[in-house]
């Protein structure tokens, strides 16, 4: 992982790009693995 916080978001934000025609009409459920900063889903919940 990138040492900069911001840069580091970058790549977390990066991963979280919805296919909707998959996701569509469907039940999720987020699990949180960044534990230690909460980088992961804060924003995105």
């Amino acid at each position: 992982m990138p040492q900069v916080q911001s840069i580091r978001d970058q790549v977390a934000k990066m991963k979280l790009i919805p296919i909707e025609e998959l996701i569509n009409n469907k039940r999720l459920l987020f699990c949180e693995d960044s534990i230690v900063r909460g980088t992961q889903l804060r924003k995105t919940i």
